[in-house]
């Protein structure tokens, strides 16, 4: 019973030490930090929503573009298109296509790359 409840008090202690860890960083943390880490969490939120409005048009129908900017937040997200052919478990031909976002101008750092089943018709 005893090595229970010192088991207990240990997880606590560790919980403990990571909340106070957690609050002694986020103090130190300068403004601009707190701002850049913000305007990247805006930008992937961004790119995930698009991205996502993206995939459903293309499963929808395809895009009369293989390439196109998207405003979203204030930012421009450029969406690009691509088809391809998998082979399933059965050899059955699959059509697939690749979806890329990026933000405009800065494709190395916010980027998503996603694969879609395109249904059959």
């Amino acid at each position: 019973m005893g090595e229970k409840r010192s088991a207990s008090i240990m997880i606590e202690i560790l919980f403990a030490f990571i909340v106070v860890s957690v609050a002694v960083s986020i103090t130190l943390l300068s403004a601009t930090q707190v701002s850049g880490v913000e305007r990247q969490a805006r930008i992937k939120s961004h790119i995930y929503d698009v991205a996502y409005d993206y995939a459903e048009k293309c499963v929808t129908g395809k895009p009369e573009t293989v390439s196109s900017v998207v405003e979203r937040g204030g930012m421009a997200f450029v969406t690009e298109y691509a088809t391809g052919t998998l082979t399933d478990f059965f050899k059955q031909p699959l059509e697939v296509a690749t979806l890329t976002v990026y933000l405009q101008g800065q494709s190395e750092e916010f980027s998503l790359q996603m694969m879609v089943v395109m249904p059959k018709e």
